[in-house]
C-alpha cells in the first residue's frame, strides 16, 4: 500500500540490533576511530582545506572543518563539540562555502563569517559547470 508506514515492535527492534552487534563490527569501529584516515583527526580522508574570516575580520586556514570546529567551536560560536548546534555550525559553514562556489545554498556567510574557497574548489566548480 503506497503512503503507509511500517512500525516495528520492540521485540523485532531487539532482533535487528542484535544481528548489527558482531565481534568483527565492534573492533572494525574501534579502529576506525583509532585510525588517522578514518577517525576524527585532521588527516581524515574526507577532510578539505578551508579559510574562514570571521566577523570581526580574522583569518582562519586550517584542513578538516570538524576538527577545527571541536577545538574552537565553544570560543568562537558558543557551542559544545558534537551538540546539535555545533552541527548546525557546521552545516552552515558548508552552505556558505556551497554559495560562494555558485551552488544551491541562499547565502554566503554564517552569522557573519565568510568562508573563502581555494583555488582547486573554484576551478572544480567552474568545470562542473561546464559539464551540465
Amino acid at each position: 500500500m503506497k503512503g503507509k508506514t511500517h512500525l516495528w515492535s520492540g521485540e523485532a527492534k531487539k532482533r535487528l540490533s542484535k544481528k548489527g552487534q558482531t565481534e568483527n563490527l565492534k573492533l572494525g569501529t574501534e579502529c576506525a576511530k583509532k585510525s588517522p584516515k578514518a577517525g576524527r583527526f585532521e588527516t581524515n580522508v574526507n577532510a578539505k582545506d578551508w579559510h574562514l574570516i570571521s566577523p570581526d575580520g580574522k583569518h582562519y586556514k586550517f584542513h578538516s572543518l570538524n576538527f577545527w570546529l571541536r577545538e574552537n567551536c565553544e570560543e568562537l560560536f558558543g557551542c559544545l563539540p558534537d551538540s546539535k548546534q555545533f552541527k548546525n555550525t557546521r552545516s552552515g559553514l558548508a552552505g556558505a562555502k556551497r554559495a560562494m562556489l555558485g551552488g544551491t545554498y541562499t547565502c554566503t556567510t554564517y552569522k557573519g563569517w565568510q568562508v573563502i574557497p581555494t583555488e582547486e574548489e573554484i576551478k572544480k566548480a567552474k568545470h562542473s559547470k561546464e559539464d551540465r
